[in-house]
């Protein structure tokens, strides 16, 4: 085993570590009461033009659109011939996802009860982990894996984390969520993922070398 390999496993376990910290400190009533606290102040400096732009913005991290985008990406990753990225992008998205409802029904955290969410038919789902922030973080992990050592590593990187930020931010600007939810939401999609991808390149050899190179 490289080095290389051993320092991802340890920077996973530590991850995972920390999300199973961060599941259980979730439970602490002092934490909500600070998560609120935040909450509280930025409402203060809300408004509801600000909230329906926010809203809108947040969409683009929904199950539907990470859906369009999987599928915009693995018709443009066949097209390509990247067989591997075409069939481990959505699969580890998908499996991901499955896991994040699984976990939120699992843990029963609240969402934030401080007022009326704009968000209507999201009342019923507990919060953490944020589903939002886990599609983001699984979609901009596939991403960046897929385009790895290729000539659009940087943008991929780049616009993943980008991506990822856009979500969080209207996340909690929205109030739909605690800090800590976007954080747990974070670590299980990279977890998830990056684990899963490691996976179907070890036990798949002959088609993950399929990949976008530079000439």
């Amino acid at each position: 085993m490289s080095n290389i390999i051993r320092i991802r496993i340890r920077i996973r376990i530590a991850l995972l570590i920390l999300f199973v910290v961060l599941a259980l400190t979730v439970r602490i009533y002092q934490i909500v009461a600070l998560e609120s606290n935040l909450l509280l102040l930025i409402h203060r400096h809300s408004s509801d033009s600000i909230d329906h732009m926010m809203l809108n913005v947040n969409a683009i991290g929904g199950p539907k659109p990470v859906l369009v985008y999987t599928v915009v990406f693995s018709i443009f990753a066949i097209l390509k011939k990247m067989k591997f990225a075409a069939l481990a992008v959505p699969i580890s998205i998908g499996i991901s996802g499955a896991l994040n409802v699984g976990l939120r029904a699992v843990l029963h955290r609240h969402r934030p009860e401080l007022w009326d969410t704009l968000i209507y038919d999201h009342s019923f789902i507990w919060s953490f982990p944020s589903g939002h922030a886990c599609l983001a973080a699984s979609f901009a992990t596939a991403l960046s894996l897929a385009f790895w050592e290729t000539k659009y590593q940087k943008i991929a990187l780049t616009g993943g984390i980008i991506y990822c930020l856009i979500v969080a931010i209207t996340s909690v600007m929205l109030r739909v969520h605690y800090p800590l939810d976007i954080l747990g939401g974070w670590l299980s999609g990279f977890l998830v993922v990056s684990t899963l991808w490691t996976l179907f390149q070890r036990f798949q050899p002959a088609v993950a070398t399929a990949t976008l190179r530079e000439d």
